[in-house]
């Protein structure tokens, strides 16, 4: 009844009968991965179901706990497992506090997401400072196949050339699971074919761990920590030019030949070049460039560390300080060569 568009004869719902019985989220993916596009197209219908998922995570997560040392209840009886596997008995155990119930982190949640720094701490514990940290984002568009996609779902063409801004929006927000699902495949590619590749072209890698988010235009994008076997770290040697050497071997600024390869020399232009004019992103702050752009150009990468402060006891020098930004006494700052 609150779909009728979605299920016009009541038919083929979420809490029908079935001789095989279908989780939640089976359910959805059948709907919003099926030819039919009634169901992926209606934002409403997405968040129903996104809602109806998480809530049945939430229920499964539930997990219930004795507590130690207690084998009888409180009314003097023998806790055992066929008392546990009755849900009458488990429910009396609550009320009477001799077990607790506890929920695992969902996805998501803030809890999940603490969960996660931990094995995150854990990873930079054990295979030191990560390497590379890049930041991939998504040019859904200039990615003509995911517009050519969309319209093909509905059974339309079109050429991707003859659309402007306004349009590419319209047809990507007519179907966001189509987009998302396309996204999720590049990045499956971009690791394994290329970061993991036995080509190696960041170098071989001990581990990586990255982290989709999403800006506010809604487009995704993902933030990528990689661990490379046998890297210099910042400040275990006491020679830079051996971090130097390294960075030089996997980085450049180099702008592409616009003879040899136009199309990446086109790409770089205009979306690996700094605006003269800015944007409205670099006036964060009310500065003029946050990013600290025009930077003058140099022929060679170097090492800028930042001066240590003085130690000086003056009680004024210290109010100075106290409300003056604190200074990075550890990373150093990288300039590339162009």
């Amino acid at each position: 009844m609150a779909f009728p568009v979605q299920f016009p004869t009541g038919q083929n719902t979420l809490d029908e009968v079935r001789g095989k019985k279908l989780s939640p989220s089976k359910y959805f993916n059948a709907r919003l991965f099926c030819v039919d596009t009634r169901f992926a197209s209606d934002q409403s219908y997405l968040f129903f179901a996104q809602f109806v998922t998480e809530t049945h995570m939430a229920t499964n997560s539930m997990s219930i706990q004795m507590r130690k040392g207690k084998p009888i209840t409180s009314d003097g009886r023998k806790i055992s497992s066929k008392m546990l596997q009755n849900k009458q008995e488990v429910e009396k155990l609550i009320t009477n506090k001799d077990a607790t119930r506890f929920m695992q982190p969902l996805r998501g949640t803030p809890a999940y997401w603490e969960k996660t720094l931990k094995d995150l701490n854990a990873m930079v514990r054990q295979l030191g400072k990560p390497t590379f940290f890049l930041t991939f984002s998504a040019a859904e568009m200039r990615w003509p196949e995911v517009i050519e996609a969309v319209k093909a779902q509905q059974g339309e063409q079109v050429d991707f050339s003859q659309l402007d801004w306004n349009a590419k929006c319209d047809i990507l927000r007519s179907n966001p699971v189509t987009v998302m699902r396309l996204f999720e495949k590049r990045v499956d590619a971009l690791m394994t074919d290329l970061i993991l590749s036995p080509a190696q072209p960041i170098g071989e890698v001990e581990d990586y761990f990255y982290r989709v988010e999403f800006q506010a235009r809604g487009s995704p994008h993902i933030h990528l920590l990689v661990w490379i076997k046998d890297a210099p770290e910042f400040g275990d040697l006491q020679d830079d030019s051996v971090v130097i050497k390294f960075i030089d071997q996997y980085i450049t600024c180099q702008m592409p030949d616009p003879n040899a390869d136009p199309e990446l020399h086109k790409i770089v232009s205009e979306v690996q070049l700094h605006s003269r004019n800015h944007s409205k992103s670099c006036k964060k702050g009310n500065v003029m460039c946050r990013f600290g752009f025009p930077k003058l150009p140099m022929d060679r990468t170097i090492l800028t560390y930042p001066t240590p402060d003085d130690d000086d006891d003056d009680d004024n020098d210290n109010n100075d300080q106290q409300q003056s930004a604190p200074k990075n006494k550890t990373r150093p700052r990288t300039s590339y060569k162009r």
